[in-house]
């Protein structure tokens, strides 16, 4: 399927371009390519003509006063191209610059004339030498200029266009200067290198626009003399003014006519490549005519090429990881989220190169210049920093849920599992704090690349500040919140505790919320409410071993005795101790408002820590079997009344038949039995009795059967039970 879209798209991008070249070449006049050859015998007359009108009585360079400081100069850089071409006098900065200039321009009209008669395609590696060593005097000659003012994206390449356009300007000066030019003064330049140390100085060549400083942008003061930033942002504008003119101008040591026409219509920067200078002159002149945006038909080709396979490359890739992503759900397993997630980061991640590569080719292979050259950078260093935060977000992104997924599965115990999940809970609020720093010093990057300047991009930094005075102050307290609770640990992830009204396990923390599964669903808190609401953590650590806090609060009944109460913590203490589930078992008793209450807590030694199943399963049991205590307690406190005409000798062995009764169940035991109460019909025992059943059932089956016994032992001894009767209350 890919195959054939690609196919069909090369198809329609070949035959647009076949066309085109079809249409200009039926449009385009064969007399407008001679002209631009300059073969038309009117054009020659013409610049004569025009030549004899601008250039009459005018002073040639080599009788300036100062052209022998200029052909010093020439020498000394031609053979030792290394130094300073910045001064501390402005003159001499000007002469540097433009002797290197010049010499630029004829290194490297020696070098693209060498191209018809040395052989192959690519440069010999000695030609590469030669153009590395002019590559290196015109970065010389461009430190002479302060391009601050110009955006950082674009600041190389409009820099390299302004030198030029600036030795045009002085090309044009000397050319068609009528009187000698002073352009050294002996007598101020004494003075010069001292006052340049530390004032702010300007130097004007001939009252022209053209000027240099020793004042380098917004940085203050320099110990050097470069073009000034008003001359270098003008230099286009100027040197459009004075282009029309330049033609008429002849070619010399000094004088480039065509330095910048042949700069900015070639490619491949300041020497083109030698296959380009091979083609035929007449399809070069061709391609070399300004076609649109001051850009050559080869320059606009090419770059819609790349542009188009560019776009139709990124197409394709945003069309699978939009698939991607729309199949990740909340059913996805999370080896398969992992896998998805680096599948998308491998589709995305080329890119970054790609689009600085693309931008690289468009700028400095293709040469695109003015305009055309600011509107292409800014795009596509636009795209490269949004693909880049992209990149970067979601890299964090998926290394986080790599890492929470690979240390979730592995095979631990019950306490580092726990240990592992809070790991894992601090891995993506981490991770995404720095993705959220890295975007945000990427975006501030980006602004300044498309040429607002580090004051402004920090005073624009007021702007969020502003916004979260207005609306994001509880996403802010929220964070701060968050990072404070990460910092205290006094809520961790799988933790049972109180928030507030809300009691749950704690399953996560994040920089604005966390999240408590209740039993009956999953609550969200922002991280401020929970910083300020009460919080009760019921998890604890005994030893090695770590658990959820149980807490039990039971009223016990109002005429519970002393001894009923000691009952019931003494077998609530051995339950909870028999249990292997529970660590840290505490039983005990508080009066609460005059209530009696019996107080169980425990850890609970659970398989699963954050999880509510077994929670809930072991608290009930605990409950049930408590108030099974509380009732089997509550029994062993049994009153047995008689007539009041049961004889004293009968009422003195009452007791031990009682215990002879009870004890036939060798599960009870006979604590005491004593007369402690003459009610209006009978003659009261209190009978306190221990039993040691498996179960409630065994012990209410052990009182049934003891109940029953004694009833028949009663009716063999004539002992009878009065109406009404009552147990103990």
């Amino acid at each position: 399927m890919m195959s054939k879209s690609l196919k069909k798209f090369w198809i329609i991008l070949s035959s647009s371009f076949l066309t085109l070249i079809f249409v200009l070449e039926f449009l385009l006049p064969i007399y407008n390519i001679s002209a631009y050859a300059g073969g038309s015998g009117n054009h020659k007359d013409l610049i004569e003509d025009k030549n004899e009108y601008l250039y009459s009585n005018v002073v040639p360079l080599n009788e300036q006063p100062f052209f022998d400081i200029l052909e010093s100069k020439y020498e000394t850089w031609k053979h030792n191209p290394i130094g300073n071409v910045v001064s501390k006098s402005p003159q001499e900065s000007l002469i540097n610059f433009y002797v290197l200039m010049s010499i630029v321009n004829n290194k490297r009209d020696l070098i693209i004339n060498s191209a018809s008669i040395d052989p192959g395609l690519n440069w010999s590696e000695e030609k590469y030498e030669q153009i590395n060593e002019v590559n290196h005097l015109f970065e010389l000659a461009v430190n002479a200029l302060d391009d601050s003012d110009f955006p950082e994206s674009v600041r190389y390449h409009l820099a390299n266009e302004s030198a030029i356009e600036i030795k045009h300007l002085i090309d044009y000066v000397f050319y068609t200067s009528k009187k000698p030019i002073d352009l050294i003064e002996k007598s101020k330049l004494s003075n010069m290198p001292s006052k340049s140390l530390d004032k702010v100085f300007v130097w004007r060549l001939l009252s022209t626009p053209l000027s240099l400083t020793n004042k380098i942008g917004d940085d203050g003061i320099g110990f050097g003399y470069r073009f000034s930033t008003e001359t270098v942002k003008n230099a286009a504008i100027m040197y459009k003014e004075i282009e029309s003119e330049l033609k008429y101008m002849q070619s010399s040591k000094y004088y480039s006519p065509d330095f910048y026409s042949d700069f900015i219509h070639t490619p491949g920067g300041l020497v083109p490549p030698k296959w380009y200078l091979k083609l035929p002159s007449d399809l070069r002149k061709f391609f070399e005519q300004d076609f649109i945006f001051g850009e050559t038909l080869f320059q606009i080709f090419f770059a819609s090429l790349s542009i188009s396979i560019y776009i139709y490359a990124f197409y394709i890739c945003l069309k699978k990881i939009i698939s991607i992503s729309s199949s990740i759900n909340q059913d996805t397993l999370p080896q398969q989220v992992v896998e998805k997630n680096r599948r998308i980061f491998l589709y995305s991640l080329p890119f970054i190169p790609i689009t600085k590569i693309i931008e690289l080719f468009i700028d400095n292979y293709l040469n695109f210049t003015g305009s055309a050259l600011v509107i292409i950078t800014f795009t596509f260093e636009a795209i490269l920093f949004t693909i880049s935060t992209f990149v970067i977000i979601f890299f964090f992104e998926a290394l986080g849920k790599y890492i929470v997924f690979n240390l979730k599965n592995k095979a631990l115990n019950n306490r580092s599992k726990l240990n592992v999940k809070r790991k894992a809970g601090l891995v993506l609020p981490i991770l995404r704090t720095f993705a959220a720093l890295i975007s945000v010093s990427l975006i501030y990057k980006l602004l300044i690349l498309l040429g607002l300047s580090p004051s402004l991009v920090l005073a624009m930094s007021a702007v969020p500040g502003l916004a979260i005075g207005l609306g994001a102050s509880k996403l802010l307290g929220n964070l701060f919140a968050g990072l404070s609770i990460q910092a205290d640990n006094h809520l961790r992830i799988g933790e049972f505790c109180k928030v507030g009204d809300v009691t749950g396990f704690v399953t996560r923390i994040g920089l604005r919320s966390i999240e408590i599964q209740t039993i009956e669903s999953k609550v969200t808190i922002p991280n401020s409410s929970a910083e300020e609401s009460l919080i009760e953590n019921y998890s604890a650590q005994e030893g090695e071993k770590y658990g959820q806090g149980l807490n039990l609060k039971l009223k016990l009944p109002n005429n519970f005795s002393p001894r009923q109460t000691k009952l019931l913590i003494s077998k609530a203490t051995d339950y909870v101790n028999e249990l292997p589930s529970l660590i840290n078992k505490k039983v005990s008793i508080d009066n609460d408002q005059g209530n009696l209450m019996l107080m169980v807590y425990c850890l609970l030694n659970l398989t699963d820590l954050d999880t509510w199943d077994e929670y809930i399963s072991m608290k009930e049991t605990l409950l049930d079997k408590i108030h099974e205590l509380i009732d089997q307690v509550e029994i062993s406190d049994r009153k047995i009344s008689v007539a009041f005409q049961t004889s004293q000798n009968m009422l003195r062995d009452i007791p031990n038949i009682v215990k002879k009764i009870l004890e036939s169940d060798t599960n009870f035991t006979f604590e005491s039995m004593n007369l402690l109460y003459i009610s209006d019909y009978s003659y009261d025992f209190i009978l306190e009795l221990n039993g040691t059943h498996d179960t409630f059932d065994a012990f209410e089956y052990g009182i049934s059967q003891f109940n029953q016994k004694l009833i028949q032992k009663f009716n063999e001894l004539n002992i009878e039970i009065p109406y009404p009767t009552e147990k103990a209350v």
